[in-house]
């Protein structure tokens, strides 16, 4: 008996070190690729995964390079034969005498050694690792490491439980099923972002596992990078942004706009900040103006730092965000009284602490706020649309965007 334990403990330290030395040498060899790179995880039928091929697709449309790693078996749609996407199959190893139990652990033992491989030795570093829920095991702790490991982002796409579909077979009261349920909940606690198939599921993570959550708050920013609008005010209100968030359990994407001579003045101060923004996203880009409109259509929040070289002008990029139905959080100066009225169509800030204050009271994170600025988007701006392309723009893509831009800057600051 103890020779069998010791033979037991010596493959398992093994196999540690060997995971162990692929972790490591990942950290040094994984190449990067020159477009957002999203790894979508399926351990199934690709062929039989819709959602899942439908999200690379959109993904690809956006201009990402997509890896989906899964099971072969039915013929995946044809559109997916498309230069941004490659497909890498994996299996796990079956052994159909052993009990179940045995069964189950041999399989995720195997799974997890290729993955570990296919995904930190031969697929080029990601920005986002996007996986299917079921199954969790191992995909989802495994997701989570390498994720980690890369800087990358890690959201999971819930289709279901997979704690629920263990009960079927051995009973909601089976231990096994007691820890996968346990396991699952860690896993959706750990995830930077998740996804659900319908909102009672996304209630069900928020407030019985405390993870997921509502899709993270977004607001928005334009600006032409000029002395004028000093966002410099922005990354001071931050840190106690983030504190409020945190308190709430929420989190933020805040989105900048524009092009200018302050740009990157701004973003080398935010990389070195990323490290303590564990709730907030930051990103800066340039959008076409379409692009720029189906940004404003899905944030919600609008921010202006326009502080007016002659005191009497407007920000005009305020009444875009009007057009929006976006309540707005503005820099005061002696004009803007003429444009935003203080707890009626948005909030005035002059400190860098009322900024961070207006923040958490205009995206409602806040339980002291006496504004209800979030009732003031219109339904235009959040409508129930029927396509998938047209829903997944509006509420899928800010949140990959966000977290493929916020992992680059945070590879490069590590």
């Amino acid at each position: 008996m103890l020779q069998m334990m010791a033979s037991a403990a010596l493959v398992l330290g093994v196999l540690l070190l060997g995971v162990l030395l692929v972790l490591l040498c990942s950290r040094f060899f994984l190449a990067s690729m020159d477009n957002p790179h999203v790894i979508v995880l399926v351990l199934g039928d690709i062929g039989r995964s819709p959602r899942m091929q439908y999200h690379s697709l959109s993904l690809a449309r956006h201009g990402c390079d997509v890896t989906i790693i899964g099971y072969p078996g039915a013929e995946p749609m044809a559109e997916l034969t498309n230069s941004r996407i490659r497909i890498r199959h994996v299996m796990p190893l079956e052994i159909s005498w052993l009990p179940f139990t045995l069964r189950a652990g041999v399989k995720v033992l195997s799974l997890l050694l290729r993955l570990l491989a296919l995904l930190l030795l031969s697929t080029p570093r990601a920005n986002v690792v996007l996986v299917q829920n079921p199954p969790a095991i191992p995909s989802l702790l495994l997701a989570r490491v390498a994720s980690t490991l890369q800087g990358a982002s890690f959201i999971i796409d819930f289709h279901n439980f997979g704690y629920s579909l263990l009960a079927l077979k051995l009973g909601a009261q089976h231990p096994l099923v007691k820890a996968h349920r346990i396991y699952e909940q860690l896993c959706g606690q750990l995830a930077d972002d998740a996804f659900c198939v319908t909102a009672q599921m996304q209630r069900f993570l928020k407030e019985q596992w405390n993870a997921g959550g509502p899709a993270s708050l977004e607001f928005g920013g334009s600006t032409s990078w000029t002395p004028d609008e000093d966002f410099g005010q922005l990354l001071d209100a931050l840190p106690a942004f983030n504190e409020n968030l945190v308190q709430a359990n929420a989190r933020a994407v805040v989105i900048v706009t524009g092009k200018g001579d302050l740009r990157q003045q701004f973003e080398e101060r935010l990389c070195g900040m990323v490290p303590q923004l564990q709730a907030v996203r930051v990103v800066t880009m340039w959008l076409s103006f379409a692009d720029y409109a189906l940004l404003l259509g899905s944030a919600d929040l609008g921010l202006s730092l326009h502080s007016s070289s002659s005191g009497i002008d407007l920000p005009m990029k305020v009444v875009d965000m009007f057009g929006a139905g976006l309540p707005v959080c503005a820099r005061s100066f002696a004009a803007l009284p003429e444009l935003v009225q203080h707890g009626e169509n948005g909030l005035v800030f002059s400190s860098t602490e009322e900024l961070a204050v207006s923040l958490a009271h205009g995206l409602g994170v806040n339980a002291a706020a006496s504004t209800d600025l979030p009732s003031l988007k219109s339904p235009a701006g959040k409508s129930k649309l029927n396509a998938w392309d047209d829903h997944w723009d509006a509420i899928a893509w800010p949140v990959f965007h966000a977290y493929a831009l916020h992992a680059e800057q945070r590879q490069r600051a590590g």
